[in-house]
Parts: C-alpha cells; sequence; structure tokens
C-alpha cells in the first residue's frame, strides 16, 4: 500500500505532494520505509515521538524497530488535578479510616448483644 508524502508549504499548512525530500523540509504522510531511505538510517538509529500508545508507539517498536518516545498531554491535567486534590484527598482519607474504626466498634457491640 502506497502513501504519499506531502510537503507543508505555508505556515497555514498548505500541502503539495513531494517526490523527494530536501534538508529543513516539513512533510506529512509517506511511510516507515520513505523515513528510513531518506535519512539513509535503520531501526534503532531513528527516535520516534508519538503521542498515540498503540499506534506510534506499539506498533512502531514491533515492526520497525525504532527507538520510541511518548507525549502524554493528559497526564498535565491529571497531575495537576493531583497536586490540586492533596487537601480534598487528605480529608476522605480521614472519613475512611474513621469509617473503619466505628464500623469495627459497631460490629463488636453487636456480637457483644448476640451473646
Amino acid at each position: 500500500m502506497s502513501h504519499p508524502l506531502y510537503e507543508v508549504v505555508t505556515d497555514e499548512g498548505l500541502m503539495r505532494p513531494c517526490f523527494k525530500t530536501r534538508t529543513g523540509g516539513l512533510y506529512s504522510g509517506g511511510s516507515a520505509q520513505m523515513v528510513e531511505n531518506s535519512l539513509n538510517i535503520h531501526g534503532d538509529e531513528i527516535l520516534y515521538v508519538g503521542d498515540h500508545i498503540y499506534t506510534d508507539v506499539s506498533q512502531s517498536k514491533v515492526h520497525l524497530r525504532w527507538r520510541m518516545a511518548l507525549i502524554c498531554r493528559e497526564l498535565e491535567e491529571e497531575y495537576k488535578a493531583l497536586i490540586h486534590s492533596h487537601g480534598p484527598r487528605a480529608t476522605v482519607v480521614e472519613h475512611i479510616n474513621q469509617n473503619e474504626v466505628v464500623g469495627d466498634l459497631f460490629n463488636q457491640l453487636r456480637l457483644a448483644l448476640q451473646r
């Protein structure tokens, strides 16, 4: 299956078909084989940076033996939320611990009443 290569020619992202790459160019499309051939490097000589765990990272690593880096933008927001939720999380944990203590006392009282 052929994957056409396009050169990005404007800041707005206008692209035109491309048949030969040049140093400093910005490209879209193409194939892994085109990248390896145009750079004359192969396998673990290439560091591929992607943002999709399955198609970008897993498949490229398995089939091409490229080194991988994964961009996890969604983790930035999760990290911020985790930092900002420290106080409320501590309160929730404290309430859970208190609930366990009260539950244990309740069970002990119930057993004492059954005897």
